[in-house]
Formats: C-alpha cells, sequence, structure tokens
C-alpha cells in the first residue's frame, strides 16, 4: 500500500463520517506526506497571523470597517480572540505581524512589523498593490519563516484573516535541516 493509501485509511477508519473534518483532514494528510510517516511529529509548531487592510474596504463590499483590523490585532496582543484560546490550549505559540494594517502602531510588544503600507489600494480603481510592495511581501514572508526555520519549530500554520469574508490558511512544514518549502 503507497503512503498516501495508508494516510487516508487511517484517517477514514477513525470513528466520524468520512471528510466530516474537512481541511483538517486535508492537512493532516499533508503533514504526513512531507514527513513521509503515517506518525508526523510537531516540533514546537506555531501560528503565524499577517494582518493587513484591503483597500476595497472602503467601498462599501465588507461587513466590517478597517478600524476593526487594528482592534483585532490588539485582541490577539492581548490574548482575548479564539485563535489565543486555541494556542495555548494547544501549547502552539501565536505571532502577528503587522504585514499592512491601516493604523500606525508604536512599539508594541510581541508586534512584528513588516508592514508593506497602511492597507492596499481600492482595486476598483488602480491595482490593490504595486509590483514593488507584492515583492516586498513575499520578502517579508521568506524572511519570517527564515526565522523560523533556525528553531526547532518543524510546523508553522499562518493566517491571513481578512474580516471582510473569507479566511485563508497556510501551513508550511520545515525539514529538519532547515529549509522551507
Amino acid at each position: 500500500m503507497h503512503l498516501k493509501d495508508e494516510i487516508k485509511k487511517l484517517i477514514d477508519d477513525k470513528t466520524k463520517p468520512i471528510g466530516s473534518l474537512g481541511v483538517i483532514e486535508t492537512i493532516s494528510e499533508k503533514i504526513c506526506l512531507i514527513q513521509r510517516t503515517t506518525k508526523p511529529v510537531l516540533l514546537d509548531p506555531k501560528i503565524i497571523i499577517f494582518a493587513g487592510d484591503h483597500g476595497i474596504a472602503n467601498s462599501g463590499v465588507s461587513k466590517y470597517p478597517q478600524e476593526v483590523t487594528y482592534q483585532m490585532v490588539n485582541n490577539f496582543l492581548n490574548g482575548g480572540a479564539a485563535i489565543n484560546v486555541f494556542s495555548k490550549t494547544s501549547s502552539i505559540k501565536l505571532e502577528i505581524v503587522d504585514a499592512g494594517v491601516n493604523y500606525n502602531f508604536k512599539n508594541v510588544k510581541n508586534l512584528i512589523d513588516k508592514k508593506i503600507d497602511f492597507g492596499t489600494s481600492n482595486f476598483i480603481n488602480t491595482k490593490a498593490m504595486t509590483k514593488t510592495q507584492l515583492m516586498n511581501c513575499f520578502e517579508s514572508g521568506k524572511d519570517i519563516i527564515n526565522e523560523v526555520s533556525k528553531t526547532k519549530t518543524n510546523i508553522i500554520f499562518s493566517t491571513f484573516p481578512f474580516y471582510n469574508h473569507f479566511f485563508c490558511v497556510t501551513c508550511f512544514c520545515i525539514k529538519r535541516y532547515h529549509s522551507f518549502f
């Protein structure tokens, strides 16, 4: 039996309806495949939240105004959000990155400053980001992952919370010899 088939069987044979855990099953399978085992080990896992604002929010398409983003960042930093409870009870370190919040945080403890700009532009009127801003985003993300890769951490769950309508979760698994993908 191939590893992928073994992993799927192990997940499907749990006492639950097949596929009922949704994306958790997909992430579990990916972690197993990356580590090439049916019994993965998560070393010093981290959750990294990258926060930023969209310019389109000012066109009335968002459920929440941009002010909610900086309020949520402060809530994360003060331990008041659901993700704080999850990370604490799961013994997962939580890190918050200002990647482009439309607010001027001044020397805030435990906030990683990787601000590209004060939010993006409204893409109805112009491009949301310049090519330089986009490249700076990639470089900032790479810098953060490279720093984490110097530690014992072998997995990062990275979230990009957009309070408008969607939520994106990315999972990075770091090889033991400290390269990333």
